[in-house]
């Protein structure tokens, strides 16, 4: 009996001895948990951020397509109009040179 009780006692002093490194375990878990929680929150809002930026970009080469686009058409709307204004000043200069040749 005395083996018996002895292997009880340390049955018990072990139990004793293991119980706040079974509550220092359960601390790390909880602690885990909430870091994992953490991080999976933290990655939806890396991925919404990225969602977001990838958006804007679109949107910005799209803007940039459509301003190249009106200064393309401007300058040609530019050039078109200094051809005419060119053609006017060329037969306005015609119109003196012939008023000057009959004066």
């Amino acid at each position: 009996m005395e083996n018996k009780e002895l292997i009880n006692m340390m049955r018990a002093l072990l139990e004793e001895e293991m119980e706040p490194m079974k509550q220092g375990i359960n601390q790390i878990e909880r602690k885990v948990d909430k870091n994992t929680i953490m991080l999976e929150d933290l990655n939806k809002k890396v991925e919404i951020i990225s969602e977001v930026q990838t958006a804007h970009k679109e949107q910005a080469e799209r803007d940039s397509k459509i301003i190249l686009e009106e200064q393309i058409n401007n300058g040609t709307l530019i050039g078109d109009s200094l051809k005419n204004v060119s053609a006017d000043v060329k037969e306005v200069k015609t119109d003196i040179l012939e008023l000057k040749g009959t004066v």
